[in-house]
């Protein structure tokens, strides 16, 4: 062990603490004075002088360091360790510390930090008992800063425990500052160390009772705002509640301009300018500001470079500087909305500045500026700058870093083009095919997002099934991508879509798909969890079958379900898509499954006790389908009782998801509508319109249309009552008064409505009906001379206009009146 400037303590051996064996230690240790120095130039020459001889000069030997402190690179720093080494033998005693400080400045500027620790420990050997002599506070921290680079932590924590014991000891010109701290803590956060609390501590002390002045020295602001930095991070990295406490305040130090101005000033102890020209400017400010991720932060980033550009020096902002303002405003774009838009401006600044100079513009920018707009909505916006990135690539004005960025610039815009879906098919499209135009690298997650990109879009059917089979065909031929269940349940989501068209050969094509992934997977024996196939594989196939015309649909849904439940318990939205298939049987068998299944959900959901399974509106609606389609005599009375069950529901629990909607109350009425020779259909459909009108006065939703009101005058007309004709005409007149009067025009009479009102009036036995259906027929005529194509005459108003007047009964001027009025109706009608 060697000892301290005033012999009070001993210093440990920093080389040997750090586990090293330095270039130093063997030059001054093991070096040979006979070593050979080439003869190339003066200086060398002197230098062997010097060493031949056993008496050493001490003016010269400083003379000499001066020199080659001059000289650039690690040669020199050897030759000025043999000096050293060479004067510290041939001396009897050392009565000067210059050449310590020399070398060790030498070996500062080199960064090289195991011959600086060698010289100061060196220089405690020699002059430890010296008191104005001995290693300042400056020297060590010479030694600090070359370590504060590395990760070496452990000697700048065996330095920082010397100095803190010798100012306990009284030594107070080795007490530690806030620039101690700073460098400490640098070596700490790189080598991924801790600090104790009581040095936590002595910190605090130390920043507390700088003086103001020494507050506002460009050197102190320096290193003061560079330990905050390197305190926060590490306090966040390990959840240190003092340090988190400590810097609450953090963003108004921040503020202080003088404060700002004298650290980016501040010159380290070679007389570089750190903090505006070097590397540290942007670990101390920019970096720290990035470290505490807030609004406020990432302003004052754009604050700094403005300040950058405003000294209009050529070499600033350099582009680390606006990579990393883009990196801070890329973290707070879920904060801010205009994030992308300050993103944007940021990269419009950047190449202005840097695209007209030979330096090349990083591919990470582009990177960040496209996930900000793709994450903000705007997919559009990030598509357009990625084609902008294209074209600067072909120019070669970007940094090509790596080729999987740009895939991830592409799955970017996927991803935003997925998630906006509607109107965006021809883009995805034309990006895709640009992609394979320049062999862009693909990745899992490319085809992934472009298959339900695809399925997403409204693009036409045609369309989509040609362009996804092209992105499966592409994806199939790969042989670097690995097929997996994510492929699969894309691609079947786009069979999916396809089958809202009717479709019948897509939920085949969807099952297919399905059967094949199961056989992947048993072949490697259910052990690759990338082929199993998940839960929404199996709903999505279900929902592909359900909207099929396939006639066997039923059976295949079942089937595909049944084959679900043997991995995994159905869920809400298994029970939904199975319920969808069930609704389009056509039958009765359909319709009791399809409220068994029902009943099942509810049942489960009562005992579970989860919410996620009780069934909604949408449920009931699917069973109330299934029953008005089953062609059994009382399809209508099973529909209007599920219909019950749901209404009764809502009423019991308030739950806007049990919410009956105008498709349920539409369902049922039409169910009636469709019954025949039933005396009750007609009270029961209008019954049902009452109960749609009574919840779209409590709910303030507009359930009522003339769907539902010309369904009612079909179930009239087909119930044969007697005062069906009165009804219709009731409801007719009604719907109108809703349309002109109440504001809902989705309730205003169409073709339809007209038609079968002519028919039911056609088939009753009221007098003048020819002449009734004659207005109605005329009315319909004249709107649609007027442009009302709604309201356009078919061959059966016709008809149903000369079916009243054929069967007019009454005196013969009653009759000879309706003979007048069917030619009119032939020749209006020709």
């Amino acid at each position: 062990m060697i000892c301290s400037a005033c012999k009070l303590m001993p210093i440990p051996s920093i080389v040997r603490s750090s586990g090293g064996h330095s270039l130093l230690r063997n030059q001054l240790y093991g070096l040979s004075t006979a070593a050979t120095f080439s003869d190339t130039s003066s200086l060398e020459k002197s230098t062997k002088i010097l060493i031949g001889h056993s008496s050493v000069d001490e003016s010269e030997v400083v003379s000499l360091l001066k020199s080659w402190s001059k000289e650039d690179g690690h040669e020199s720093a050897k030759h000025m360790d043999a000096i050293l080494q060479h004067w510290l033998k041939h001396t009897k005693q050392v009565q000067s510390a210059e050449p310590f400080d020399i070398v060790l400045k030498k070996h500062n500027g080199n960064r090289d930090g195991s011959c600086a620790a060698s010289v100061l420990d060196l220089w405690g050997e020699n002059l430890g008992g010296h008191l104005e002599l001995s290693p300042p506070l400056s020297a060590f921290h010479q030694v600090l800063e070359v370590y504060s680079y590395t990760s070496s932590y452990r000697v700048c924590l065996d330095i920082l425990f010397h100095l803190e014991k010798s100012h306990l000891e009284g030594n107070y010109a080795l007490k530690p500052t806030i620039e101690t701290y700073s460098h400490v803590l640098s070596a700490v956060m790189n080598g991924n160390g801790s600090i104790g609390n009581d040095t936590i501590a002595r910190m605090q002390e130390s920043f507390g009772t700088a003086s103001p002045e020494e507050r506002q020295s460009p050197k102190t602001c320096y290193h003061w705002l560079r330990a905050h930095s390197k305190l926060l991070g590490w306090g966040r990295k390990c959840d240190h509640p003092e340090l988190l406490a400590w810097f609450s305040d953090f963003n108004k130090t921040l503020r202080q301009t003088d404060v700002l101005i004298n650290a980016l000033l501040y010159h380290d102890s070679q007389g570089r300018v750190v903090s505006l020209l070097g590397t540290a400017y942007q670990s101390t400010l920019i970096r720290m500001l990035k470290v505490e991720p807030s609004l406020g932060n990432a302003k004052r980033a754009i604050e700094i470079l403005d300040y950058l550009e405003s000294l209009k020096l050529e070499d600033l902002p350099w582009s680390g500087h606006f990579r990393l303002v883009i990196s801070i405003w890329a973290k707070e774009q879920l904060f801010e909305d205009n994030a992308a838009e300050i993103l944007q401006e940021l990269l419009h600044r950047f190449e202005d500045r840097h695209l007209s100079s030979i330096e090349k513009i990083p591919l990470a920018i582009y990177e960040k500026v496209i996930w900000a707009w793709s994450r903000c909505g705007k997919a559009e916006k990030a598509a357009e700058l990625l084609r902008h990135f294209m074209r600067l690539s072909e120019e070669r004005k970007i940094i090509m870093s790596s080729e999987l960025q740009i895939t991830n610039m592409f799955n970017c815009v996927f991803q935003g083009l997925f998630h906006e879906g509607e109107g965006k098919g021809n883009l995805i499209i034309s990006f895709w095919t640009e992609m394979q135009k320049k062999k862009v690298p693909r990745d899992h997650l490319t085809f992934t997002l472009v298959l339900k990109a695809i399925a997403a879009s409204r693009l036409p059917k045609e369309v989509v099934v040609k362009e996804a089979l092209n992105a499966w065909a592409t994806l199939k031929s790969d042989p670097d991508i690995k097929m997996n269940s994510k492929h699969y349940g894309s691609m079947i989501s786009c069979w999916a879509r396809v089958s809202s068209s009717g479709s019948r050969n897509a939920g085949n094509m969807a099952l297919e798909l399905l059967n094949e992934l199961e056989n992947l997977y048993e072949e490697s024996n259910c052990t690759d969890e990338n082929l199993k196939p998940h839960q929404a594989h199996y709903s999505s196939v279900i929902t592909a079958l359900a909207r099929s015309r396939d006639p066997l649909t039923v059976d295949k849904v079942n089937d595909v379900f049944n084959r679900m439940k043997l991995s995994y318990e159905p869920d809400i939205v298994s029970y939904s898509a199975l319920l969808r298939g069930l609704a389009n049987g056509g039958n009765e068998e359909s319709a009791k499954m399809a409220e068994k299944i029902l009943n099942e959900m509810e049942s489960k959901a009562d005992e579970a006790k989860e919410e996620r399974m009780t069934p909604n509106a949408i449920s009931f609606t699917s069973v109330i389908m299934a029953h008005a389609k089953s062609k059994v005599p009382d399809a209508a009375e099973n529909a209007e009782r599920i219909l019950h069950r749901l209404e009764n529901k809502f009423a019991r629990t308030g739950d806007v998801m049990l919410q009956p909607d105008s498709i349920a109350f539409n369902t049922t009425i039409n169910a009636w509508a469709q019954t025949r020779n039933c005396a009750e259909s007609g009270n029961r459909a209008e019954a049902i319109l009452r109960r749609m009108e009574k919840v779209e006065e409590d709910s303030g939703k507009m359930l009522l249309n003339a769907f539902a009101y010309t369904n009612v005058i079909v179930a009239y007309w087909r119930s044969g009552q007697r005062n069906a004709a009165d009804k219709a005409l009731e409801l007719l007149e009604e719907m109108k008064n809703k349309a002109n009067r109440g504001g809902n025009i989705d309730c205003l009479p169409d073709t339809r409505t007209y038609t079968t009102v002519l028919q039911t009036l056609a088939r009753s036995s009221k007098k003048n009906k020819a002449d009734m259906t004659w207005k109605l027929l005329s009315s319909m005529c004249d709107g649609y001379r007027k442009g009302d194509l709604t309201v356009r005459p078919n061959v059966f108003s016709f008809t149903a206009c000369l079916n009243a007047c054929a069967h007019t009964v009454g005196d013969a001027k009653e009759r000879e009146r309706a003979v007048e009025l069917a030619l009119k109706t032939m020749v209006e009608f020709n």
